[in-house]
């Protein structure tokens, strides 16, 4: 890898016939072809602010630089792998060079058309795909076919009477790193840590992979170290943290530990998929983590690997918080009372010190989803139960229900059911989080099941 615009300089590309025009009008009037010619590279200054236009590349946003200078019109093999497959067209050969700064050639993959949107207008333009230091540039090409006029002062440029904002802006060395979500950093200890990387001003990331390193400030804060680490260009960046202190500390949304550097790749390893994967214990959910530290502290790497796979595989199963309930998909709970008619019972009442009690049950089965207002012909009372704990239960009477309701079948009786346990050696039970809210009730039922409160059916 290697650090872009090391020379604090940026490229920029004309073309330049191989041989000369035919006529003075030829070379006034007519933009080459691609085919047969060599690239010259010249450079500005970084800090001279080059004009750009925000616009959609097939389907993927980009920032397109407005070079006067560049005859032809190009694309980032970045952005142009960022593509849907989909909306490609065919990649076909083309007979260029491109050459930088320093006179080296750039790799040239093809020449395709790509569908280019600003606003709500759409071309078709013919762009080079090659290893660019922006997303692409619109060159003499797309200017001239299109009557393209550039105003600086208002900061708009004319497409075929069409007028679309311009920005200026120069290129940005590196961007700030911050901390996504609070953690724990425990003492001696190092810890992956969900991170940000921070847009640029136009809300745009870098088009490139890039190296994360610690900033100054957090070096000399308390914190501990971060590891340098290449990453792709991504929102979301995983950090590497080290607390080397004795206790235990803290890092809050927002704090920046770093900065990203855009590189440029000058040679392509193979995928390591696998050591990637080994190494990433940011797969398990977050409502696992805990879990899984307390579960692989006296476990050796393979097993870890283990336990890890079994969490991820089976995460829908863990409730994410106190309210989380889950809800099963396999079968819905059918109230079948026949041709009974409707039945309604006038709600109980309750001491005054209790409403309160049963309008925060109530409240918290709405939040929950649980429960939905209801005007149904269906009423039954409500029941509130001291439990053992002092707490209150909040139940529903459905005794008149139950008796309309026709008998399916019997539950197992419980006695055959430990003979069955005849045996085995390791016995475990389940206990449902408020049993049966897990199973809905079918749409058809579900105004059956509807009760009296003090404010609501």
């Amino acid at each position: 890898m290697a650090g872009q615009n090391q020379n604090n300089r940026r490229q920029f590309w004309r073309y330049r016939n191989k041989g000369k025009p035919n006529s003075e009008n030829d070379s006034k009037d007519k933009a080459p072809s691609s085919e047969g010619q060599s690239v010259e590279g010249h450079c500005k200054s970084i800090h001279e602010p080059c004009i750009y236009v925000k616009a959609f590349i097939n389907d993927l946003q980009a920032n397109l630089l407005i070079d006067t200078g560049t005859t032809v019109s190009l694309v980032s093999n970045v952005v142009y792998g960022s593509i849907s497959a989909s909306s490609k067209t065919s990649v076909s050969p083309v007979d260029a060079n491109i050459l930088s700064a320093n006179g080296t050639p750039l790799k040239v993959i093809g020449k395709t058309k790509l569908d280019i949107k600003l606003d709500n207008k759409e071309w078709c333009q013919e762009a080079i795909i090659a290893d660019l230091n922006v997303d692409g540039i619109l060159g003499m090409d797309f200017l001239r076919a299109n009557d393209c006029k550039i105003n600086i002062q208002r900061g708009i440029i004319t497409i075929l009477n069409e007028e679309h904002r311009i920005y200026f802006e120069c290129l940005r060395d590196c961007y700030r790193v911050t901390v996504a979500e609070t953690v724990s950093l425990p003492p001696a200890t190092e810890v992956i840590v969900p991170g940000l990387l921070c847009k640029s001003e136009d809300g745009c990331l870098p088009a490139k992979s890039g190296i994360i390193e610690p900033s100054e400030k957090f070096l000399t804060s308390s914190f501990g170290c971060l590891a340098r680490t290449l990453v792709r260009s991504s929102e979301g960046v995983p950090l590497r943290v080290m607390n080397l202190s004795s206790e235990t500390k803290i890092l809050y949304p927002g704090t920046e530990v770093g900065k990203f550097n855009p590189v440029t790749v000058v040679h392509s390893l193979p995928d390591l998929s696998a050591v990637s994967e080994a190494n990433d214990s940011n797969d398990v959910p977050q409502h696992l983590q805990d879990i899984f530290l307390r579960c692989t502290t006296s476990l050796d790497d393979s097993d870890k690997e283990k336990a890890k796979s079994l969490l991820i595989r089976y995460s829908d199963l863990f409730a994410k918080s106190d309210e989380d309930l889950g809800r099963t998909s396999l079968v819905k709970h059918k109230i079948n009372t026949g041709d009974k008619a409707p039945i309604k019972q006038k709600s109980r009442r309750f001491p005054m010190q209790m409403h309160k009690e049963v309008e925060t049950h109530v409240s918290d089965m709405l939040r929950r989803g649980v429960i939905e207002p209801s005007t149904s012909p269906w009423a039954s009372p409500i029941v509130l139960a001291k439990k053992k704990d002092g707490t209150t239960r909040f139940c529903i009477d459905y005794r008149h229900l139950n008796s309309f309701t026709i008998y399916a079948y019997p539950l197992p009786r419980i006695d055959e059911s430990l003979d069955q346990l005849s045996g085995a050696k390791r016995f475990s039970t389940l206990d449902m989080n408020t049993g049966y809210w897990q199973v809905e009730l079918d749409d058809s039922d579900k105004h059956k099941s509807a009760f009296v409160t003090t404010r609501v059916c």
